[in-house]
């Protein structure tokens, strides 16, 4: 966390001096050279502006998120403290018990006025999208979306690292004016301060009660990514992976509160980071399961910033929705979830085949669609080809194109 604030200070500290030269400059070079070399100096002042946007972002997530693994340090540092520092001491198991606290208070509203005047007024928002050059294709417009009797479901594939593409997909919501709301993992919301800011975004832990009672409200929007923990072992460089056959809750709970789903796919999520491979992977992704917490060794722009992801570009194609104008069931059989589930894997396959070539790089990738273990769609010669690549480096830490 300390390398990607003072990386993303110097990325800032860069653009400034950068933008100081170009105001020094302009007047006093000859008019042959000056067009080419302030060009030159402005592109490169706003590329480093974009990456310390990003930088700024990612340096808080982690902040947030590592907060928890220093109160045992912190209080171990305070108790080893002479007597002495009596008020050091106060000061920090104050601040230990205080973190504590905030893991157990009451969770605020959500604060969409505030984080619109954070992220958008302030131009962050913008920078963060120009970053990946983010491309949105609504199939169906989210002002025409049924919204009346009930809530809509967006079901976004996939996970990816770090699902960046969703955060993106949240943005352009805000600032239309038609915020979403959310389900995330769990965990994030035993953590202090990051289950205030994520409340604070709408988002609310992934049960089945919230997700029923989201779904039930008229006029509410909320996105899930149903692949969780899983998917993120998924990540692929050459190909696309969804965890989807044995992920059905969502269906049911859509039939329980007669809500349309909102198919979500978003090309380039899974080529972000970089990440372990081989047996470590294999650890990594037992003690993910036993924890429920993923953890997962992955690095993205560099090695002093691993949470700033690679800059490439990201589509996010939203569907036609499915379930429309059916009645709410309060029982559903397994027929009826089981046909859900394959109308909404068709979709999901269709939406893929269609928009590839519109993203880079995607134009010859197929869709697979994965189990809890194994991949159930996938060709021999593919599944031969994957596990010859695994094979060669399953006694090496990173992938060979790191």
């Amino acid at each position: 966390t300390a390398a990607d604030a003072a990386l993303s200070v110097g990325w800032l500290a860069s653009h400034f001096a950068l933008h100081k030269a170009y105001r020094r400059w302009r007047h006093g070079l000859p008019s042959v050279v000056a067009p080419r070399l302030l060009a030159a100096a402005g592109g490169a002042a706003h590329q480093l502006r974009l990456q310390a946007a990003a930088a700024l972002v990612t340096t808080g997530l982690q902040f947030l998120y590592l907060i928890p693994a220093a109160l045992p340090a912190l209080a171990a540092a305070a108790l080893r403290l002479p007597a002495r520092r009596r008020r050091l001491r106060a000061l920090l198991l104050g601040a230990v018990g205080g973190l504590l606290a905030l893991s157990r208070t009451r969770l605020p509203r959500p604060k969409y006025g505030l984080l619109r005047s954070l992220l958008l007024h302030s131009g962050l928002g913008s920078l963060l999208q120009e970053y990946h050059s983010f491309e949105l294709i609504e199939e169906v417009p989210c002002e025409s979306l049924p919204t009346r009797d009930a809530g809509l479901l967006y079901a976004c594939f996939p996970h990816g690292i770090v699902p960046y593409g969703v955060v993106l997909l949240w943005l352009e919501r805000l600032r239309r004016g038609h915020p979403l709301g959310g389900l995330g993992a769990s965990v994030l919301f035993r953590l202090p301060l990051l289950r205030q800011w994520l409340s604070m975004a709408g988002l609310e832990p992934a049960t089945a009660r919230n997700l029923l009672r989201r779904l039930r409200s008229p006029g509410c929007s909320t996105f899930l990514v149903p692949g969780g923990i899983a998917e993120m072992f998924l990540n692929d460089p050459d190909y696309e992976v969804v965890q989807l056959a044995n992920r059905k809750g969502f269906c049911k709970h859509a039939l329980r509160a007669g809500s349309p789903i909102v198919p979500v796919y978003i090309f380039g999520q899974t080529q972000l980071f970089y990440t372990f491979s081989g047996r470590l992977q294999q650890l990594m992704r037992r003690l993910s399961r036993a924890l429920r917490v993923s953890l997962i060794p992955f690095v993205g722009r560099s090695w002093l910033s691993p949470f700033v992801p690679l800059q490439n570009p990201l589509t996010v194609v939203v569907g036609r929705p499915i379930n429309l104008d059916v009645a709410p069931v309060e029982a559903p059989t397994a027929e009826q979830i089981d046909a859900l589930h394959a109308e909404f894997t068709a979709e999901l396959q269709r939406i893929f085949d269609t928009y590839k070539g519109r993203h880079p790089g995607y134009s010859n990738k197929r869709l697979y669609v994965a189990g809890e273990d194994d991949v159930t769609r996938w060709g021999e010669e593919e599944v031969e080809a994957i596990r010859e690549r695994r094979r060669l480096e399953q006694f090496h830490l990173f992938p060979a194109k790191l």
